[in-house]
């Protein structure tokens, strides 16, 4: 396969003379080819649920991503243009084969020369060692002209083993992602459930606790280092339901537990980006869409905080709740959701103005409407004239006619989310019909009609309208029960069952739509290697089958990939039966002894141009069982 050179336009003289900068596009290598001599990292070739080598080749040149549901390929003028050969300061990148392929790889960047050494770090992404391939043009550009790259490196000893354990990291987080979702509704629905059934305010309260509580436990399970996926949902699980099980005993608890939890939550954001980044709630830096930062799901758990803190704290304290929210969803060094920090103002606008007893006339919605709109633009300048900068900050900037632009481009991209999949549509016309039905049965309550207020807007602002709508109504019905069981000045209403015996239905009906959605959506389904075609045959004590798992779970699709290319190890196309030489010059057979011993003693023999320890750092010893080896072996014999 022969190299394609890209350098850089800005700044050449003529077209004879050499390019201080070159950006060459070379097939797939080990990070450890180009460890010593420069940086090393990886990059998410495009955003979505699909990438092609077309669409990342256009990304690279053009230095922007567009979702695989848009069609993925950029427009506009390049950045860079093509050329062939190397330079001072020279950025390797490797790009997915032809043809479309699911969005689950990253694949390998490297800089050599200048003061480049160790690990490649990013403002975009705020995760050491990964990068936006948008950032690949901007950082060439800047770097010819003199200006701060948005890519620059740090210190790492061993940055090619690092690269090895992120790049597993984020596929045991993607492949919790779902059954995550799934343990934070289901607590949640199974303490509003059985608290509505029983007329219990304490499991009503811990049904309010449970998704916070969720959240807060992901990040935890995150901060302590925990990656595998079982461990991870077994913690998620019990942290979840006894810390709300814990918190629900006094009615006096809820307000300090939701002011903490912002106040944890948005130290975390700013502190520790990057352990948020990689649990398993949280963002979806392995998609290519946003890297760190608050998600709508998340945003969705910090509007029902908020207003029931609020709602707790009463209308003197309304300000202060308010603002700690909007610090945490607003703020750039948090991660500056515009989308949630419109649907915060408008849902605090509407609170304060039921606490306040007032109706919401057409007259006041109008001047609601007005002033969320002029809070969020002083909002915007306010970070920025305080050094904050992030993609809302910038749109703002730009004019009227960008802020347009970028809403209409929501709009397109949600419409597009609905049309495609006819399981998230069936979800949001279920969800917004149970959110209008639960809404009109009372009782009415302030936090009850900012919450609603809030999903209409984020219905407006946001892209992923079957997620908003479904944790709306879920959210929406556990505060309604909640209510409905603890309201002490309606005694009739706690002792009418009726409503609630019709309620329940209507929640677990959401809860199962929801799981549905998640397990459905392109956008968090776990990895399975596509390459992989016609039966798996077993033999060797091994199931092939078992082994093609095992692939996916120990994220031995980092280094050895499937389609032949060069990675960090080998790729399995192939191999077994194959020549191996070896780093001492002697050559063995592929077989059964050589693969098995391979995964469980892997620097015992070290193949030729790879290096040692990168595996070992990864897979610990005795983490891969005799009988998980062999189906490893069985996996790896199956793919000719």
């Amino acid at each position: 396969m022969v190299a394609v050179g890209l350098w850089v336009t800005a700044g050449l003289a003529t077209a004879s003379t050499p390019p201080t900068v070159s950006v060459l596009v070379v097939p797939r290598f080990a990070p450890a080819e180009h460890a010593a001599a420069g940086a090393v990292g990886l990059f998410v070739p495009g955003s979505g649920q699909t990438v092609s080598r077309r669409s990342a080749l256009a990304s690279l040149v053009r230095g922007k991503v567009v979702t695989s549901d848009l069609g993925g390929v950029p427009s506009g003028k390049p950045l860079i243009r093509l050329g062939k050969h190397p330079a001072e300061l020279t950025i390797y990148v490797a790009l997915p084969p032809p043809g479309r392929h699911p969005n689950t790889v990253r694949y390998p960047i490297a800089i050599v020369g200048g003061d480049y050494h160790g690990l490649l770090t990013s403002r975009s992404t705020r995760i050491p060692g990964l990068v936006s391939i948008a950032d690949v043009a901007p950082t060439a550009v800047a770097l010819d002209t003199g200006r701060q790259p948005l890519i620059r490196s740090r210190p790492d000893a061993r940055p090619a083993a690092t690269l090895a354990r992120l790049d597993r990291r984020l596929s045991d987080a993607r492949s919790a992602r779902t059954p995550a979702t799934v343990i934070l509704v289901a607590i949640t629905l199974a303490a509003a459930l059985i608290g509505l059934a029983l007329g219990s305010p304490y499991l009503s309260r811990a049904g309010v606790l449970a998704a916070p509580g969720a959240a807060a436990a992901a990040v935890f399970v995150s901060a302590i280092g925990v990656t595998s996926p079982w461990q991870t949902l077994l913690l998620l699980a019990l942290l979840t339901a006894g810390g709300a099980l814990v918190l629900a005993a006094s009615p006096r608890l809820l307000l300090p537990a939701f002011a903490a939890w912002i106040v944890a939550y948005l130290v975390a954001l700013v502190g520790w980006p990057s352990v948020v980044s990689l649990a398993a709630i949280g963002p979806h830096p392995d998609g290519g869409g946003r890297f760190y930062g608050i998600t709508n799901m998340t945003s969705g758990v910090l509007l029902s905080v908020a207003l029931v803190a609020a709602s707790l704290a009463g209308l003197r304290w309304l300000p202060a709740v308010a603002l700690l929210a909007l610090v945490t969803d607003g703020w750039s060094r948090a991660g500056a959701d515009g989308g949630g920090t419109i649907v915060l103002l408008a849902a605090f606008l509407v609170l304060g103005v039921r606490l306040a007893g007032l109706r919401l006339t057409p007259l006041r919605i109008a001047a609601l409407v007005a002033a969320t709109l002029g809070a969020g633009l002083a909002g915007v300048g306010l970070d920025a004239a305080t050094g904050g900068s992030s993609h809302v900050t910038r749109t703002v900037q730009r004019g009227p006619g960008a802020l347009a632009g970028e809403f209409a481009h929501r709009i397109h991209i949600s419409a597009s989310f609905l049309w495609s999949s006819w399981t998230a549509a069936i979800v949001f016309a279920v969800s917004v019909s149970a959110l209008i039905w639960l809404a009109t049965r009372g009782p009415r309550f302030p936090a009850g009609d900012a919450l609603i207020a809030g999903v209409i807007v984020s219905l407006l602002v946001n892209d992923s309208p079957a997620d908003i709508a479904a944790a709306g109504a879920v959210s929406y019905g556990v505060l309604w029960g909640w209510r409905r069981v603890c309201d002490r000045a309606s005694p009739a209403a706690r002792l009418d069952s009726r409503p609630m015996r019709r309620a329940a239905p209507v929640l677990l009906a959401l809860g199962l739509l929801f799981g549905a959605a998640a397990c459905g959506s392109g956008s968090i389904v776990a990895p399975t290697a596509k390459t992989v075609v016609g039966t798996l045959p077993t033999g060797g004590g091994g199931n092939a089958a078992d082994g093609k798992k095992l692939y996916t779970s120990l994220g031995c699709q980092g280094c050895h990939t499937l389609d032949g290319t060069k990675s960090a190890g080998p790729t399995f196309k192939g191999l077994y039966g194959s020549q191996v030489k070896l780093a001492d010059g002697t050559t063995v057979k592929a077989d059964d002894q050589y693969l098995l011993e391979s995964i469980t003693d892997p620097d015992k023999q070290i193949a030729a141009g790879y290096q040692p320890g990168v595996m070992s750092a990864v897979i610990k010893p005795g983490q891969v069982s005799q009988s998980d080896a062999q189906s490893l072996v069985a996996f790896i014999k199956s793919v000719k």
